[in-house]
């Protein structure tokens, strides 16, 4: 197996969206020099990760911007994994028949970003004009149209300029049936994203968010993404997900030697390290 294999198939470098917190966003220059990553690459990877799991997402920097994605994603399907999801900023979810050529074609989960129910803060987040009112009807869509067996995901990307919306956004999605929900925490890993003016400190944001979680969590399920245990108070220790996504940044801190969560967390990114120091990390119960 590869060091760093996981779950998740790069299929390109452009995005439709310039979101302010874009952890991604220094990958720019390989737009420049290429177009889409070449459909046989992709197919080889997805062969190298159904050795390992039975699941994918399709991924970088905005999957649905390729016009063969369901082809591959009919690939995937074809080669057997048990769950197939696009992760995307939703726009083109806007398209109903886009949507429902997707779910022919074999997606198992939509996981759909979206950053605030404020229609200014959405599009100030995602660096677009109109990009809420096409996410709101991509959201729309896909509740319309999608079976039992597939789920839909929406994924909140949490930063210091979000935050002040998250449980009315929380509240905003619970009206249309949404019933998955991922806080992302925004990694310091781009010039965008590595300033304390996107990146809030860890604790604050996560247990911020995991009561908002807790307050809601008899109408949806919730995930606490990257917001490690040890930020977390104990209470709310269980809601932590970790990204299967490695990432070689991540370091072990001397309280991971005797966190309960070591197995199955992978450290703190260095660069958060540099930005906040890791004063803010106990295991205090």
């Amino acid at each position: 197996m590869e060091r760093f294999l996981s779950p998740y198939v790069y299929v390109g470098y452009h995005c439709n969206n310039n979101c302010i917190f874009c952890s991604e966003s220094d990958q720019e220059y390989l737009a420049r020099i290429g177009g889409p990553i070449p459909a046989e690459q992709v197919k080889s990877d997805l062969k190298k990760i159904k050795e390992v799991y039975n699941s994918v997402s399709f991924m970088g920097r905005e999957p649905t911007i390729r016009k063969d994605l369901p082809e591959l994603v009919e690939y995937a399907k074809n080669l057997g994994f048990e769950s197939i999801n696009i992760a995307s900023n939703g726009r083109i979810f806007a398209y109903e028949d886009y949507v429902k050529k997707l779910i022919k074609s074999g997606v198992t989960q939509f996981g759909m970003s979206f950053y605030s129910s404020i229609p200014e803060h959405y599009d100030e987040q995602a660096g677009v004009k109109g990009g809420y009112d096409q996410a709101v009807q991509g959201i729309r869509n896909v509740i319309k149209n999608k079976p039992s067996h597939v789920s839909f995901l929406v994924n909140i990307p949490l930063n210091n300029k979000n935050v002040g919306d998250l449980e009315e956004t929380i509240k905003f999605l619970l009206s249309f049936g949404v019933k998955e929900i991922n806080i992302l925490f925004i990694e310091p890993l781009s010039k965008k994203s590595n300033t304390k003016e996107i990146v809030g400190r860890m604790s604050e944001l996560g247990n911020k968010a995991a009561a908002i979680a807790v307050k809601y969590g008899g109408e949806a399920k919730f995930w606490l993404n990257e917001f490690l245990p040890c930020a977390l108070k104990p209470e709310f220790r269980d809601l932590f997900f970790n990204c299967l996504e490695k990432n070689v940044n991540k370091v072990r801190i001397p309280l991971c030697e005797k966190c309960k969560y070591n197995d199955r967390c992978d450290g703190v990114l260095s660069t958060y390290i540099e930005l906040y120091g890791e004063e803010e990390f106990n295991l205090d119960d």
